[in-house]
């Protein structure tokens, strides 16, 4: 299966996970895994102490759907908070590099 594919499935996965609108997840300076399966995890983390979002939105899902485009290795910003979908594999390259 092609790593799209993997983060696009993580992103479907998420939303049955996080069927309703009132999930609140709470992200800080250091790199945190906040959703993973077997072979890919979504990382995020803010810059300015600490923020909440909600993983049940349907817009961030939108975007997060979009990042998933990009495959795993790529981050993006959303609402003060950097997502990247990591390959579990790599998952300790990437603390490494924050």
């Amino acid at each position: 299966m092609d790593e799209i594919r993997l983060c696009q499935d993580l992103v479907d996965e998420l939303e049955l996970e996080y069927v309703n609108e009132d999930r609140a997840t709470i992200i800080s300076t250091t790199p945190e895994k906040i959703f993973q399966n077997t072979t890919i995890a979504l990382w995020a983390r803010t810059y300015l102490g600490t923020k909440e979002i909600n993983l049940g939105l349907p817009s961030l899902k939108t975007w997060l759907e979009n990042l998933a485009l990009c495959g795993p290795g790529r981050s993006g910003m959303y609402e003060g908070v950097t997502y990247k979908f990591v390959k579990r594999e790599f998952l300790h390259l990437f603390y490494e590099e924050q």
